[in-house]
């Protein structure tokens, strides 16, 4: 198999130089590919090596790609497979390593997801096998897409096993050379809500409480929200909270889904994974199982519904939908949580577990809820530009309305509104209390439906809906929606037409729409 230029660069400077060394790899750089040709340089050298990993899969995947790669034997020491080999090569679960009470060594041990490492001042099944390794003389070797942890931050230098990060590969690489597929950030209409709502959830060991955390996204309005955001997407990945979540998500989804979480037997959570990857069933909701190691091209959107505060666990979960497919050209994160405001973009995270935070990079699409650079001038995906906005202003009640004059417009005569089917007019009440005048109409032009709240006795209200939204109910939120879902979802409301409709422009001309 021929190495690409960056995994050349890796095995070159493990093998020509001495010494513990840590490499930064993304999901789908191939790190079992490159320790798998540091292994067989190594054997023919006659040296021992050992592989280490915390999961059954991810024994079972070194494994099947080392021997494959290489044409050399392995030995597999874990419980989980139930051998227990020790060979020149061997395979092993750290759990059950850690518990082997005979003598063993080795010249090389190869970590995998590093990042599971604790530091060596902790006590951890880890530093029971790796401490007496390093006495003998074995030289650590760690990979990992994500060299950061909440407990200690970086797991090199003061408080890692390594002195420093010898080799980084950057993800936005891997994608420019098409090694990796691109992604488009969006987020949900429920989003604004949800990161409100997260400030009053308490932190477990730094991060999100995981009862207070599912309490609130299996809320009826967070679980819809994630089916009525999600589009035509063929293969989508939902990291959800808990196993609650997953099975409540479950119910509104019907038979299109399957669940994975710890709690299952080997064989169920098999099965249901090879469902997914045989293109079985669209929908795979996650509990906690497939954030590393799991390899499944086809995936084409990720949806975080896992608030975390972990920087190494959100560029883990997007990482599961950025290998390549037939087919494939990016996959869609749709960002419940708001995770992008916590860490930016995913080839560029802001790192959490280090004590300086980035000023944040990232902001929103008002148009089409794509997370853009926050210098961005224009949005690359639906072309709205943040240079016309202008800012919207909403009179109170009891102001006058002498800053305004009518025009005698016609709404269809208007070449902007008059791309607009006929409405629905309801009355509305905020969770704080406030009666409103909710109108809904879909705008044919922009391709998605418009909402504008108008507070009681206010006459009138700006084009910006979101704008509006915000203000007078931030819980408010509705998804894009497709002509015919749009009908359904304003089912009930009362149908009034659009000619009922005028357009008004203020004395610093700002166009207006107005039922008067």
């Amino acid at each position: 198999m021929e190495l690409r230029p960056y995994q050349h660069e890796v095995v070159s400077m493990v093998l020509e130089n001495e010494g513990d060394m840590l490499i930064q790899a993304p999901t789908g750089a191939g790190k079992t590919i490159m320790f798998s040709k540091i292994i067989e340089a190594l054997s023919a050298m006659g040296k021992k090596c050992l592989v280490l990993a915390h999961r059954g899969e991810l024994i079972r995947q070194a494994q099947d790609k080392l021997e494959k790669a290489t044409g050399l034997e392995c030995g597999v020491f874990s419980a989980y497979m139930g051998k227990k080999e020790i060979s020149t090569i061997t395979v092993a679960s750290i759990q059950s390593l850690a518990l082997f009470r005979g003598d063993i060594y080795f010249d090389v041990v190869i970590i995998d997801e590093a990042h599971r490492v604790r530091g060596p001042l902790q006590e951890s099944q880890y530093k029971t096998v790796l401490e007496p390794l390093q006495e003998k003389g074995a030289r650590l070797l760690g990979f990992t897409a994500t060299p950061y942890r909440l407990d200690i931050g970086h797991i090199y230098g003061e408080l890692g096993w390594w002195n420093e990060l010898n080799y980084q590969i950057p993800l936005r690489q891997l994608i420019e050379e098409n090694h990796l597929c691109d992604y488009l950030h969006r987020v949900a209409m429920c989003t604004v809500k949800v990161k409100k709502d997260l400030e009053g959830v308490k932190k477990t060991a730094g991060d999100y409480n995981q009862k207070e955390s599912s309490d609130l996204m299996t809320q009826s309005m967070n679980l819809h929200s994630i089916v009525n955001t999600v589009q035509d997407e063929k293969s989508i990945v939902v990291f959800c909270v808990s196993i609650f979540h997953a099975e409540c998500l479950g119910e509104i989804l019907g038979d299109d889904f399957a669940i994975v979480h710890s709690k299952m037997g080997a064989d169920d959570r098999d099965e249901n994974l090879r469902k997914f990857d045989a293109g079985e069933v669209r929908w795979m909701l996650n509990v906690g199982v497939l954030t590393e190691g799991w390899d499944c091209p086809r995936v084409d959107a990720i949806v975080l519904a896992r608030p975390t505060k972990s920087t190494a666990l959100y560029v883990q979960m997007v990482g599961r939908g950025l290998r390549n497919f037939q087919g494939k050209m990016r996959c869609v994160i749709y960002d419940i949580v708001g995770a992008y405001e916590e860490f930016g973009f995913v080839d560029d995270p802001n790192i959490n577990e280090e004590k300086e935070r980035k000023a944040c990079t990232t902001k929103v699409c008002e148009e089409c809820l794509s997370v853009i650079p926050s210098n961005a001038k224009k949005c690359p995906e639906c072309g709205f530009s943040f240079e016309k906005e202008v800012e919207e202003v909403v009179k109170g009640e009891d102001e006058e309305d002498d800053a305004f004059e009518m025009k005698e417009l016609s709404i269809h005569e208007h070449p902007d509104f008059g791309n607009v089917t006929d409405g629905i007019a309801s009355h509305y009440t905020s969770k704080s209390g406030n009666e409103c005048l909710m109108v809904k109409y879909f705008h044919t032009k922009r391709g998605k439906p418009v909402v504008h709240f108008y507070p009681k006795n206010q006459k009138w209200i700006g084009t910006k809906f979101a704008t509006i939204a915000r203000k007078y109910c931030p819980h408010f939120k509705e998804n894009w929606l497709s002509p015919d879902r749009f009908m359904k979802a304003v089912n009930g409301g009362h149908v009034f037409p659009m000619e009922n409709l005028k357009v008004i422009t203020d004395k610093a001309g700002y166009e207006k729409i107005s039922t008067l």
